[in-house]
């Protein structure tokens, strides 16, 4: 009997040491200039410095791989970043510690599709700098300033169908200047508990069928130069300080329904009007409504 359990232990053990082995992390920094691939069986990724992804060059990203970023580390995307997992089987860009890793950055020039992926604890989790990326289905909480960062767009952008939680602010966007030819469509978002939900300074943009809850702000719209060219329906803005504070005017503002807002439903901070009819403010009573 003896013989027999000391094989059986060292079967085990033997098992033990294969299982570590395939799943030993992967260490990766610095630049990538040929088309690379981070697999699944090679996870976790271990980023001890920043990536810098080459133009002309896609790094893809298998779904079910797990890439922890060191402190102040930045993804940059100069080429092409495909992270696609799925919806049973979600990518994890988190922090290899407890401080925050930098960004997901997308240059200019640069294009990229993040779909079922998890991405906590960076300062901003996607940065947009005028590149052509879809973000949809992910799972974006916990970072400390933004959880989405758009700066200016090529042509199109779509933001959807993305749960956005505990995030300073949920979604920036914010143009230099005024663009006629591009559209940035946010549908279909689940954002909550934050200080700011979504944010504006630009033109151009639909919101739609989102859902804005539990934040400080729930939407900040500012014209600034712009004139804005602006979409902003059937959304719930609900259970924020402020469900929507606006300073100057927007294209469409209808049938929404903001409600249970605890200080405003809907604040203008500028001068003139702004035609909010066909909403649902949770009661008919006029007076109500403007109290």
């Amino acid at each position: 009997m003896r013989k027999i359990r000391v094989m059986a232990s060292f079967i085990i053990l033997s098992l033990f040491v294969i299982v570590n082995y395939a799943y030993a992390d992967t260490e990766v920094s610095g630049n990538i200039t040929d088309d690379t691939t981070w697999t699944l069986a090679n996870s976790p990724y271990i980023v001890t410095g920043d990536i810098n992804i080459f133009p002309d060059v896609q790094l893809t990203v298998e779904a079910g791989t797990i890439v922890k970023l060191n402190y102040s580390i930045k993804m940059w995307i100069k080429g092409r970043l495909v992270a696609e997992g799925t919806s049973s089987n979600y990518i994890s860009f988190i922090s290899n510690s407890d401080n925050y890793w930098d960004s997901i950055y997308f240059d200019e020039e640069s294009s990229g599709t993040i779909k079922y992926c998890k991405i906590e604890k960076a300062d901003t989790g996607i940065y947009v700098n005028t590149a052509p990326v879809e973000i949809s289905n992910n799972e974006i909480k916990d970072n400390i300033t933004y959880g989405i960062f758009v700066y200016d767009v090529d042509e199109f952008l779509s933001i959807s169908s993305n749960v956005i939680f505990g995030n300073s602010t949920g979604i920036l966007i914010r143009f230099s200047g005024y663009w006629e030819d591009i559209e940035v469509i946010v549908t279909n978002n689940i954002i909550s508990n934050g200080n700011v939900g979504i944010e504006i300074y630009a033109s151009n943009v639909d919101l739609e069928h989102n859902t804005i809850l539990k934040n400080s702000y729930g939407v900040k719209i500012d014209k600034g130069l712009f004139d804005h060219l602006m979409r902003f329906n059937d959304n719930e803005v609900s259970s924020n300080e402020i469900g929507i504070q606006i300073c100057g005017e927007i294209t469409y503002l209808k049938h929404n329904n903001i409600l249970d807002n605890n200080n405003y439903a809907l604040e203008n901070t500028c001068s003139g009007e702004i035609d909010a009819s066909n909403n649902w403010w949770g009661t008919t009573d006029t007076p109500a409504i403007f109290n």
